[in-house]
Order: structure tokens, then sequence, then C-alpha cells
């Protein structure tokens, strides 16, 4: 649960980018997801469109499936790489940038 709360902050944050002093930077994230995953859906269906849209083209999300090797593998990268204790592991989590 607490994951979802922090993307969910994060999120929020990215929704309130003030868009008279945005340049033309993009911001890049990577979703990790599992498509059985009922807090992933929410993000995915209900967070990220309306930030999507508002930020149009400025933010990046790429999604990653947790439940295909492949995901699997980059996801347990990405959670070692920052250090996440392993029993703190979980989607939905979102990379920005190189935080």
């Amino acid at each position: 649960m607490f994951q979802i709360r922090a993307i969910l902050v994060l999120l929020t944050a990215l929704s309130f980018m003030d868009s008279a002093n945005a340049d033309d930077t993009q911001v890049r994230a990577v979703l990790f997801y599992s498509p059985t995953c009922p807090h992933c859906h929410k993000v995915i269906d209900e967070v990220l469109p309306p930030l999507l849209e508002k930020h149009q083209g400025r933010l990046v999300v790429i999604g990653v499936n947790v439940r295909i090797p492949e995901g699997q593998s980059l996801f347990s990268q990405v959670m070692n790489h920052f250090g996440i204790p392993q029993d703190d592991w979980g989607v939905p989590a979102l990379v920005i940038g190189d935080k």
C-alpha cells in the first residue's frame, strides 16, 4: 500500500507543474506493473491518462510488465540499483528519471 501512495504523490506533484513556466523538457518515467494488479490498473486507467493529456508529450511513461521474464529481470535490476530491500518490492512502482 505504501508504494501506491508514493506513486500517487509523485503523479499528483507532476499534475501541479506550472504549464506557464514549463519548457520543452520531457519527463521520462518507467512504470513497473502487473496485469493482474488492481492497484496497477488504477494508476494505468485512472491516474495516468489525465496527466498524460495535461502534459501533452512532456510526460512520457513506458510500462514494463513484471509478469514476463524480461520485465521481472529489469524490475529486479532496478530495485537492486536503488537499494530497495526485497521485502519492499512491489507494483506499481514508478521510476522518474533517475529517481
